[in-house]
């Protein structure tokens, strides 16, 4: 389709000048897609949650290892590193099986959010079953300045227990 919108009225061997014309276009966007050559790959959910939201949008080339800690509406989920937790956008195609727990690596680039830094997942490879983190106590200051958006916090008012373990 889109070699018939580019080349209509090309001619039968225009097509080949067309394409010789758009093939430096096709690796700008290769580039641009595979995440800004000079930025440095972070490898940590703490890295890419320092970043502003004007940084995050570069698209920083991501790898970060870690256990999926919430399934939020597929494809997207929460997961968690040893540093942090973090937001993942999840690929559409091919669907991945959200499973609670699992441990995951996750290639992909940063993106600003709606509220947070996120990595935008390109591919994700199941490494098997990890351990779900212990979740730690807030003070209610801490959970209202939304620096603790990511990791799973455990919520406790005064007169009730956690709900957590």
């Amino acid at each position: 389709m889109v070699r018939s919108a580019v080349l209509r009225g090309v001619g039968r061997h225009g097509w080949w000048i067309a394409a010789l014309t758009l093939l430096p276009a096709a690796g700008l966007v290769a580039q641009d897609m595979a995440g800004h050559g000079s930025l440095p790959t972070l490898t940590t959910a703490e890295q890419i949650r320092r970043l502003s939201p004007d940084q995050a949008a570069l698209g920083y080339p991501v790898r970060v290892r870690g256990v999926i800690t919430d399934d939020v509406p597929a494809p997207d989920y929460f997961v968690q590193d040893a540093t942090a937790g973090i937001y993942v956008e999840g690929s559409h195609i091919p669907v991945f099986p959200h499973t609670l727990s699992d441990e995951v690596e996750i290639d992909g680039i940063t993106g600003p959010g709606k509220f947070a830094p996120v990595i935008i997942e390109r591919t994700v490879r199941v490494i098997g079953k990890g351990t779900l983190p212990k979740a730690r106590l807030y003070t209610f200051s801490e959970l209202a300045n939304g620096a603790l958006f990511a990791p799973l916090p455990s919520i406790v008012l005064p007169g009730m227990r956690s709900l957590w373990p």
